[in-house]
């Protein structure tokens, strides 16, 4: 079920039912659903489909890379959302090669491919943040239908950004990152990308990537980056450069505990990192707050550093779910960065602990009027 700012209830044969799987006994059922909007617009969309199970990163890579080669066309489509009816339909354009495409959308819709040149799709991969997404089959033959849960949502190449007050607030800055997670799965580069934030149809590629397109695409990069390294409120330059491998804990003179199998939060200002303003034990790492200030710090400057110590009886791979929203977000494992992402949609990826305690780290810096995110494992 994907719906926004309502409650629904679904109710089979007369019974409440929880999002997820069901099991339908033989012969006929009624199914009755609900919905009570408090917006000023109204969305539903519930599925009815056959379970899918995702495949993990390491099984993708494995499949995607046997099908790749240096001629195969890789092509990105990413939207937030279907325009009408939660239908969205990607025409293939005339290729002279195979294609690997890829799917990604924040919201739950229908994908519909058109291919009138007959083209060879050898593989399509779609993801979505939200439960309910499928893909059309109808003209796709044998076509490997892929789900993968932790593709990286953007419908933008160029960063979008302004600057709000003394700091740049980054709208999109993902499409690098989504390169280099392309270029992982299948050893290879995006070649076409196509994005739009509300859509019923579109042309995919609508943007060739070719060198000179590359070469723009890295200079305005390099123009945020260069805006941003005199940002005082990006997290290099609140605790040094973010991607070594040492935490907030690290610059404080006071002793950081860790407390097993619970979060300690220590709550401060980004402005004085330095000055703990609370100090709270929390069961998870997830925050999501739109009212009172939490102990008077302006959500806009609002900094919370999380520790605990987890102990695994034998070696583990557990999956990490992070859900973020206009925030700074970094896990550290063992005084390892295992996640670093600057106002990123979050996403899914495996961790293995081996047998033992583990410190975990997590360092969240929030850039908005509101403060929300969720990290689970």
């Amino acid at each position: 079920m994907d719906y926004s700012h309502a409650s629904v209830m679904l109710y089979i044969d007369g019974k409440p039912i929880e999002e997820g799987a069901y099991t339908f006994t033989k012969g006929r059922h009624k199914i009755t659903c609900y919905l009570a909007n408090d917006w000023h617009t109204a969305n539903l969309f519930v599925t009815f489909n056959t379970p899918t199970t995702a495949l993990s990163t390491s099984e993708l890579t494995t499949l995607l890379t046997d099908l790749a080669s240096e001629t195969t066309a890789i092509n990105y489509v990413g939207i937030y959302e279907s325009k009408d009816n939660h239908t969205v339909t990607v025409n293939l354009e005339n290729y002279d090669t195979d294609v690997i495409l890829f799917l990604s959308s924040y919201r739950a819709l229908q994908w519909q491919i058109l291919n009138p040149n007959n083209i060879k799709i050898k593989a399509v991969v779609y993801s979505c943040h939200l439960d309910g997404v499928s893909v059309d089959t109808t003209n796709l033959g044998n076509t490997p239908i892929i789900k993968y849960d932790g593709l990286i949502n953007t419908f933008e190449i160029y960063p979008l950004y302004q600057k709000v007050g003394h700091s740049y607030h980054v709208e999109y800055d993902t499409f690098l990152d989504l390169n280099q997670q392309i270029k992982a799965l299948t050893g290879y580069p995006l070649d076409g990308f196509t994005g739009e934030y509300a859509t019923e149809s579109l042309s995919a590629p609508e943007v060739v990537l070719d060198d000179a397109e590359y070469e723009a695409i890295n200079n305005a990069y390099d123009t945020l980056n260069a805006l941003l390294a005199k940002d005082p409120q990006r997290p290099d330059n609140l605790f040094g450069d973010a991607s070594i491998d040492h935490s907030w804990a690290h610059f404080q003179s006071d002793a950081i505990k860790a407390s097993p199998n619970a979060y300690t939060a220590y709550f401060f200002n980004t402005n004085t990192p330095d000055d703990i303003k609370g100090i709270e034990t929390v069961d998870q790492l997830s925050i999501d707050e739109s009212g009172k200030l939490l102990y008077g710090i302006p959500y806009n400057d609002l900094g919370i550093y999380y520790v605990t110590s987890k102990t695994f009886d034998a070696k583990t791979t557990q999956n990490i779910h992070v859900e973020e929203s206009w925030a700074f977000i970094r896990i550290l494992v063992d005084g390892k960065v295992v996640y670093s992402s600057w106002e990123h949609y979050g996403g899914n990826f495996e961790l293995t602990f081996e047998k033992g305690t583990h410190l975990i780290e997590c360092e969240f810096i929030n850039d908005w009027h509101t403060a929300e995110f969720q990290v689970d494992f």
